[in-house]
């Protein structure tokens, strides 16, 4: 049995293809150039972003172990409000997600938060309790404590500071 190839008359569109209606070149280019622009002022806006983030996380870890206290530290001598303290967390949050670009110190700074607000719940966990409850807490919060300086020591190193972490030696 042998198969025969169509007569090129009764099925032309094998033999040539169908026209193609002629498009204009300009509307393409102009809507290609536009996607590109707008893509290059995104990055440069997510820079930028990226940018003021990473200043205001690292210049406040370089204040970590400052020897000299700012006023506002040395009149804060009580306990934080819990309702600041929250707000801090936030506003530290908010600025670690503005870190498109740096995703080993948006992780540290991240992790950060998570050990304080952790240490905050523990200490009032620690308030409530009695006195031998509060004690059987004390290595979880020596743990925490080490941990909490261990992402810190990586944050400063993500910033390019000398990780001294939050432990005095």
């Amino acid at each position: 049995m042998s198969y025969e190839q169509p007569s090129p008359v009764l099925y032309p569109y094998l033999v040539t293809p169908p026209p193609v209606p002629h498009r204009r070149k300009w509307p393409v280019i102009l809507a290609v150039a536009v996607v590109l622009g707008v893509g290059v002022v995104g990055v440069g806006g997510a820079a930028a972003v990226n940018d003021f983030a990473k200043r205001n996380i690292c210049g406040s870890l370089a204040k970590i172990n400052d020897d000299k206290p700012s006023s506002a530290d040395q009149s804060d001598s009580s306990d934080p409000d819990p309702a600041q303290l929250r707000k801090d967390l936030n506003d530290m949050r908010t600025m670690a997600r503005l870190l498109v670009f740096d995703g080993k110190l948006r992780t540290a700074v991240l992790a950060v938060a998570d050990d304080v607000e952790r240490a905050a719940t523990m200490e009032q966990q620690a308030k409530d309790a009695g006195p031998d409850q509060a004690m059987n807490m004390l290595p979880a919060l020596i743990a925490l404590a080490g941990q909490l300086d261990l992402h810190v020591r990586d944050a400063q190193e993500a910033c390019g500071q000398k990780p001294t972490g939050i432990m005095k030696n």
